[in-house]
Parts: structure tokens; sequence; C-alpha cells
């Protein structure tokens, strides 16, 4: 799996992660942990997370709650942001909805999955 990591732009979100190809448990731990380490980082960030060019379908359930587990074991340092999560096919949703249900009360991380861009931005701005 490749990434990328914008922070700014011209719109409501403070950081972008644009991410391509066959998703990893240990590459989507990776972008998290260079986040956590930048000095950019801070509280209350509002996320859009673009994976409508990556491959979620070959992750097993277990993938799932072990990338739960992961965000789990860095609630505290992570805090609370409104992450909007883009994706391009209704596999993708699922997923997305799976790991909001398995996180549900682990962190204070607000996600929601969206497949339409401006929408994802629209609930961004919301978190005015």
């Amino acid at each position: 799996m490749e990434y990328t990591l914008t922070w700014g732009g011209d719109g409501p979100e403070d950081l972008t992660v644009t991410t391509s190809g066959k998703v990893t448990v240990q590459a989507l731990h990776e972008w998290v942990q260079i986040v956590l380490s930048d000095p950019r980082y801070k509280p209350s960030l509002r996320v859009l997370v673009d994976h409508r060019d990556a491959q979620w379908d070959h992750l097993t359930v277990g993938e799932v709650r072990r990338r739960v587990d992961l965000i789990t074991r860095d609630a505290k340092r992570i805090g609370h942001h409104r992450v909007a999560w883009l994706v391009s096919r209704a596999v993708d949703c699922g997923i997305g909805r799976m790991m909001e249900a398995f996180s549900d009360g682990k962190w204070e991380v607000e996600t929601c999955v969206f497949r339409d861009f401006d929408e994802a931005r629209a609930w961004l701005l919301d978190s005015d």
C-alpha cells in the first residue's frame, strides 16, 4: 500500500491522507505513527482519508480487529479528531462501518464513511 500525507489545503481538512494499492494493517499503522510524531499534530484535527484508490476487500475480520486494536492502544495519544473516510466501492464502505462497530467507545475519534468527496468535506466543515 502506498500513502501520502498532505497537511493543510484549500478545504476544511487539516490533513489529507491518500492511499492506494492493497491495504495492509502495517501500512495503516505506519502513517498514523508518522502523523502522531509530526510537529503539526494537534488536538481536534479534521482529517480526510481518501481510500478511493485502495483495495480493502482482501482484509479478514481478524485484520480489521487488529487495526482497531492498534488504534485503541494509541487512543489516549490520538485524542479527539474528526475523520472522514472516503471510499469508492460498497465493500469498502462495509469494512469502514465494521471498523466503526468494532471501535465503538474505544477512542474519541469521530469517523464517518463516505463515497462522495463533497459530502465528506461538508461533514468535516460541519465540525466547527
